[in-house]
């Protein structure tokens, strides 16, 4: 699918490059803070060591334009980065997966398959959605992308005036495959929170691992095998509490891997680096998707998405 990546040797001098920026970018953005740290402090007891005020606002003023700066740098260093990484995330996928379809960094699984009840923490917005993947895994079609959820912030000034802002507080990878099993209602598990149906599948060991949800046991029981819960449980106790799988009635298996990034450049300066990197990334969360998709293995013959 992708193209032969022949002439590495530009993209080398271009990360080595961009690491240097991103360096130079944190530098600058700690100074920023340092300095308007101590304006802070001179502000309170300046005029007690006898520091013109005029040095009090001059820090802060500096350290307020390093800061935006820093943060600026370093964002469009970031980006500069990001392409060279999208250049190289095809040729590592398809050594990872049976077939890769689409490679798509703008792109994202449908959002709302996010607005199921996964227990996610409290949020009000989908944030950055981005680098899709349709590819075929283990003999099953699944796509896959990143996703961000945000909660505001609304300030009020003096004059009454109010200013909101987005904090992102969840990020990860929603995979989405078929799971072959006939169901009336969706059945969920997850480690993030409590579900909003909870069903008690007489599990205890399971259940305090992850907060069952769903209107019909005999569904739960089903979708949730014994085998299934035993290879959950494993995949917690190796890889922690970072998972979440829904089972929707028409078919479709969604599983939720907190804290996943992939396809970034990191602390690699060389596209060798960048690539061994990425391969590695991608073999871990291949690792556990294979466990998350164990409903979709049993039950698949070649499906379609």
């Amino acid at each position: 699918m992708g193209d032969n990546i022949q002439n590495i040797q530009p993209d080398d001098r271009r990360l080595e490059t961009l690491q240097k920026r991103m360096k130079a970018a944190r530098i600058i953005t700690i100074a920023g803070i340092v300095s308007l740290g101590i304006s802070v402090v001179l502000f309170f007891i300046g005029n007690k060591l006898g520091i013109p005020g005029v040095v009090t606002v001059g820090l802060f003023v500096l350290g307020f334009v390093l800061a935006f700066f820093g943060v600026m740098f370093g964002h469009q260093t970031g980006e500069a980065q990001k392409i060279v990484a999208n250049r190289y995330a095809v040729a590592v996928l398809e050594k990872v997966m049976d077939r890769v379809d689409v490679f798509d960094t703008h792109k994202s699984v449908g959002q709302y398959y996010m607005k199921h009840d996964f227990g996610f923490p409290k949020h009000d917005r989908i944030g950055y959605c981005g680098d899709y993947v349709r590819c075929v895994f283990d003999g099953i079609p699944v796509e896959f992308s990143e996703f961000e959820l945000q909660e505001e912030h609304v300030r009020e000034n003096s004059d009454g005036d109010t200013k909101s802002s987005y904090e992102t507080n969840f990020y990860g990878i929603m995979a989405v495959c078929q799971h072959g099993l006939t169901l009336t209602d969706a059945v969920v598990a997850t480690q993030y929170g409590e579900c909003k149906d909870p069903c008690d599948i007489g599990d205890t060991v399971f259940q305090n691992a992850f907060s069952v949800g769903g209107t019909s046991k005999q569904d739960a029981l089903l979708a949730l095998s014994k085998e299934y819960r035993q290879s959950l449980l494993e995949l917690t106790a190796k890889k922690g509490r970072n998972f979440a799988i829904r089972f929707l009635p028409d078919g479709k298996l969604l599983a939720v891997l907190r804290d996943q990034n992939l396809f970034e450049v990191g602390k690699a300066a060389t596209t060798q680096q960048l690539m061994e990197k990425m391969e590695s990334e991608l073999t871990e969360f291949t690792q556990m998707l294979r466990v998350l998709m164990l409903p979709a293995k049993q039950t698949s013959g070649e499906q379609s998405i």
